[in-house]
């Protein structure tokens, strides 16, 4: 067990307990795996109007009110409820920017290239 694990699983009973700086280290601890995630899943062309400390903000928010619902005990499913989570905030943000269709992300990208080229 590395020790991030051992700290991990010494911050785990500690965040159940109610202990919000237990659970903000958890998240803290996590916050580069979380950054890792969203730059593997959004696409390149939304990279410009996702911006990944906002979904990885939005995630530690509902980590924040969903806590209570954690039932696991060991560093892997704290990581896999916590990508869940991350992954349907990832989604959220993609649906709000992109299937909604409010405007292309091809229209900012060809605006974006005629201001340049002005």
């Amino acid at each position: 067990m590395s020790a991030s694990d051992t700290e991990i699983v010494e911050l785990l009973p500690l965040a159940r307990a109610g202990d919000d700086s237990a659970l903000g280290r958890l998240l803290d601890l996590h916050r580069d795996y979380l950054r890792a995630l969203a730059a593997q899943q959004l696409h390149p062309k939304l990279r410009g109007r996702i911006d990944d400390s906002d979904v990885i903000q939005q995630t530690c928010l509902s980590v924040h009110k969903q806590f209570a619902g954690f039932s696991g005990n060991d560093p892997a499913e704290f990581v896999a409820w916590l990508r869940l989570i991350h992954e349907r905030n990832i989604q959220n943000a993609v649906r709000d920017h992109v299937a909604v269709q409010k405007r292309s992300v091809d229209r900012d990208i060809a605006l974006q290239d005629d201001i340049l080229s002005a």
